[in-house]
């Protein structure tokens, strides 16, 4: 799976490289949030620009991301979703995780909302 980090301050930006974010990148992205967190990176960012479509198994490993960050750091850990598109969006509807993710329009609008609720 390819994936591109950076940092802006505390807040560690993933963004994905693949259009299909599936059962087949799945393991290799619990491996690097695993090793993200590890590493004390507990305010963290999807950018999903590149991503056309995401399945179940993605969405199973983002919300076992979701519950390791909330965890993290005495119950401090932050995810935010950004640049997700209407199908991904749809998803999130559809399985009510809208309502659990931080969903943003962009990264820059994610780290000012995230580095401000700390």
């Amino acid at each position: 799976m390819k994936i591109e980090s950076r940092t802006n301050g505390s807040v560690l930006i993933a963004t994905i490289l693949e259009e299909r974010f599936d059962a087949t990148c799945a393991p290799d992205f619990i491996v690097v949030m695993k090793e993200w967190i590890a590493a004390g990176n507990i305010q963290i960012i999807l950018d999903f620009g590149h991503v056309d479509f995401m399945d179940s198994t993605a969405l199973g490993v983002v919300i076992k991301s979701f519950k390791w960050l909330r965890q993290a750091d005495n119950g401090n850990g932050e995810l935010g979703l950004c640049s997700v598109n209407d199908k991904i969006m749809s998803l999130l509807q559809l399985t009510r995780m809208d309502r659990v993710f931080l969903v943003f329009p962009d990264s820059q609008e994610a780290i000012k909302t995230i580095t401000e609720s700390r």
